[in-house]
């Protein structure tokens, strides 16, 4: 038998064992889901509510399992699942659209024992474009008449589609992102873009506008990369790295001219030994093994003085050598929505929810942008960086209106970070989030330090920036002697 023959059926055979480990560990691990989504409808772009009932027929124990939709987003959950046990629990599954089908991997908790299965489409049904899923409270009344028809104005002309949910169906689903509006009877309201219907002791209906603009969940921001700053990784950064190879470089030249050339030996042993000794300095300190992540914050008042108003979290995660980037979250927060800056592939793996303890966001393939619509307190305003009123296409810190775009430009060419920041942070504001030309006032905070380094792993918090209606005219700008320069 020839050489090629050999190696052809040896690939052969080494198909046949995995395909048959394959089919062992998916016979192993009985797998039921359904789908629990509110109605039976789900909403493109965000995360649906799936029951997953598993029975273990293996000697293994399972202590993790990974639920992937063929969507840009895979969840992880702590799931202990013993040999011969069975168990049930509702998982978070990102729906990018179309059929919702499932694979499911279950691994112990050294990684070694593995059980997979796969899950035909769902019942699902997509939400009809135009329409808006809005869940209302069980026990509260339906709106009827013109207190729909403020809804649908609240929903940007959306018809809404309305569900019955209890309260604490209500907040999941509304965490999960399915929700576009939400029928309540107390004076909470629920998490993330969600417009709110109330009616009050004399039966008259309030309806509050989602805090968020509209197209805030768009799946396509490429302007979002460039609020980031373009790259994550700094021209210093990249600096330092060729700077160690050049060293390296320099060493090797030395070593040529000055060991003889009849001594083979000598020179092999000394190009391994600048081989080994460069690769661990630059492993070290060259930064090649390194996770960096930067987070944006967009703070939207409806009212001034509220004391709480919507939040959005834009957090570009990037990771180089192996190192792992992650967002952490809170676990009351709605569930991060990946951002692309493209739609040429929807289906690309984007990165890993993890939930359970210490639920976090971690980047796939070295690098993932996504964001987070929650409700937070809203910051203090006594020490701004930058104050600014904005008018049509004119802005103005307090001396006097000028272009926006001179403004943005002017600050986005300065080598001072939270000044670069201030002018890309309004350009993106005007270009994806601002809803007409109505007058507001734009101030910059700093929140936290900017700069947080814990091992290889980098966290950059950039100003917060926080849009409130205008006050009259001059109240913008009043803080200009304590705004650091940044104005």
């Amino acid at each position: 038998m020839s050489v090629p023959q050999r190696a052809i059926r040896a690939a052969v055979g080494a198909a046949a064992v995995a395909l048959a480990a394959a089919l062992a560990g998916a016979q192993g691990v009985d797998i039921h889901a359904t789908a629990e989504a509110p109605g039976g409808l789900a909403r493109a772009w965000a995360y649906v509510p799936v029951r997953l009932a598993l029975v273990n027929r293996t000697d293994e124990t399972f202590e993790t399992v990974r639920v992937e939709s063929g969507g840009p987003v895979a969840v992880c959950v702590p799931w202990r699942l013993a040999p011969a046990a069975s168990d049930e629990w509702v998982v978070p599954v990102f729906y990018a659209g179309g059929e919702l089908a499932l694979r499911v991997v279950l691994e112990s908790a050294d990684g070694r024992a593995e059980a997979r299965g796969r899950v035909d489409a769902l019942e699902l049904r997509p939400l009809a474009d135009g329409a808006a899923l809005v869940g209302v409270e069980r026990g509260t009344r339906e709106p009827q008449g013109e207190a729909v028809e403020a809804l649908a104005r609240a929903l940007g002309g959306r018809t809404p589609q309305f569900v019955e949910l209890s309260g604490p169906e209500m907040a999941r689903a509304a965490r999960l992102g399915l929700l576009d509006g939400a029928v309540v009877r107390g004076p909470d309201a629920p998490e993330g873009d969600v417009a709110v219907a109330r009616q009050d002791k004399a039966g008259a209906w309030r309806v509050e506008p989602s805090p968020f603009p509209r197209g805030v969940r768009s799946p396509v921001q490429d302007e979002a990369f460039d609020l980031l700053g373009g790259t994550l990784w700094p021209a210093a950064d990249r600096a330092r790295l060729w700077l160690w190879l050049g060293l390296f470089a320099l060493a090797v030249l030395a070593a040529g001219l000055f060991v003889p050339r009849r001594r083979t030996i000598r020179a092999a042993v000394v190009m391994v030994g600048l081989a080994l000794v460069a690769m661990d300095v630059i492993w070290l300190s060259g930064g090649v093994r390194k996770a960096l992540s930067v987070e944006a914050r967009i703070c939207y008042a409806r009212e001034a003085g509220a004391p709480r108003a919507g939040l959005e979290r834009l957090v570009w995660l990037g990771s180089r050598g192996g190192e792992i980037s992650r967002a952490p979250l809170r676990p009351a927060d709605p569930l991060p929505l990946p951002i692309l800056a493209a739609p040429d592939d929807p289906f690309r793996p984007v990165g890993t929810l993890w939930l359970g303890e210490a639920p976090a966001f971690e980047a796939a393939g070295g690098a993932a942008l996504v964001h987070v619509l929650g409700r937070d307190e809203t910051p203090t305003l006594e020490e701004p960086l930058a104050d600014l009123r904005v008018e049509a296409d004119r802005a103005d810190p307090g001396d006097g209106p000028r272009p926006l775009s001179r403004w943005a430009a002017e600050r986005k060419a300065s080598a001072d970070a939270d000044r670069a920041f201030a002018g890309r942070s309004l350009e993106f504001w005007a270009a994806t989030r601002r809803e007409d030309d109505s007058a507001r006032r734009l101030v910059w905070v700093r929140e936290a330090p900017r700069t947080a380094a814990e091992g290889r792993r980098t966290a950059v918090r950039q100003p917060t920036l926080v849009v409130l209606p205008a006050g009259p005219r001059g109240e913008a700008g009043r803080s200009e002697g304590r705004a650091a320069g940044v104005n």
